[in-house]
């Protein structure tokens, strides 16, 4: 059995802990974390942060990172997220990137 982790799993109770604990507004007001900012730092997300969400984890994910906290989730760092953005924009064929 392998020992390494799930990187298309959905964020762990410690993620969602460290995200509530990143902003504080919302977990005093109760608010559940927004698709408009990343999970873990809270940053403001860019239209192709949330499509390589869509297309790297699933279809149907509702929490995102942003592209550092993804690339650090993913083991890969920024780079190759941005080349893989770069990728399927220029090929035209994904419809989360036009």
């Amino acid at each position: 059995m392998s020992t390494e982790p799930s990187f298309f799993a959905r964020p762990s109770a410690i993620d969602t802990a460290r995200a509530a604990s990143a902003n504080g507004d919302r977990k005093s007001s109760g608010k559940a974390p927004d698709s408009l900012h990343c999970i873990l730092c809270q940053k403001k997300l860019t239209a192709d942060e949330k499509a390589i969400n869509l297309k790297l984890i699933s279809r149907t994910v509702t929490t995102f990172y942003c592209m550092d906290c993804l690339g650090k989730k993913l083991g890969c760092g920024r780079e190759p997220i941005e080349e893989r953005i770069r990728y399927y924009r220029e090929s035209g064929e994904c419809t989360l990137f036009r």
